[in-house]
């Protein structure tokens, strides 16, 4: 299991060296942004809340990818200009719903945006909430509680997946990832488990 994020970038290492067209875009490693592209971050996005900043400097995400995860916006030259592109309404349609929820959109699910929340209402500052690009009046699902929980998640999932996907035992990887749910405190969340069960249902099928 992936419990930390040493484990987590060890788990995108090997990856990588099975992988190595993909390299570039799926290993993650350190360090991560500079403190000054980190403080840039804060002044364009002043609400920002720390569990993301922290691993923005911890950990390089700009253009990476865990799984169907990606882990920045796709526009710009810098993960700061990424991330303001991405909350700007006059770039991004969901921009205005993501001010509207007090989020700010730093990644994506297939199509469906990814958000951290900044605002306590409706949701928990620091939380994980993923949108639904087909229906965007739709409430945003809680995925995690913060940004590490939301990689550790993330980095179980298609480590399972990989470690299934020969023998395609889709029972035995629903098993072992619900139980890397439990152990990350999910399971006692019925509103996260589930949306963690939908999106596991369509990676192990």
């Amino acid at each position: 299991m992936i419990a930390d994020m040493n484990a987590l970038l060890d788990y995108t290492r090997k990856r990588g060296e099975k992988r190595p067209a993909l390299k570039d875009r799926i290993v993650l490693e350190r360090p991560g942004c500079s403190a000054i592209e980190a403080a840039l971050i804060m002044v364009k996005l002043p609400s920002m809340p720390n569990c993301y900043i922290d691993i923005v400097r911890d950990v390089h995400l700009d253009g990476k990818s865990i799984g169907y995860f990606q882990l920045s916006p796709g526009s710009g030259n810098q993960l700061v200009d990424k991330l303001v592109q991405c909350n700007s309404e006059s770039v991004t349609p969901m921009a205005k719903r993501f001010k509207v929820d007090g989020v700010y959109g730093v990644a994506s699910w297939e199509a469906d945006p990814i958000g951290i929340v900044f605002k306590p209402i409706p949701f928990t500052v620091g939380q994980v909430v993923r949108y639904n690009s087909g229906n965007p009046q739709k409430n945003a699902a809680v995925l995690a509680n913060d940004f590490l929980q939301f990689l550790l998640i993330a980095g179980n999932l298609d480590a399972i997946r990989d470690k299934y996907v020969d023998v395609n035992d889709v029972n035995a990887a629903t098993k072992e990832f619900n139980e890397c749910l439990r152990l990350l405190n999910i399971s006692c969340h019925p509103g996260m488990l589930s949306e963690w069960t939908a999106i596991a249902h369509v990676v192990f099928s």
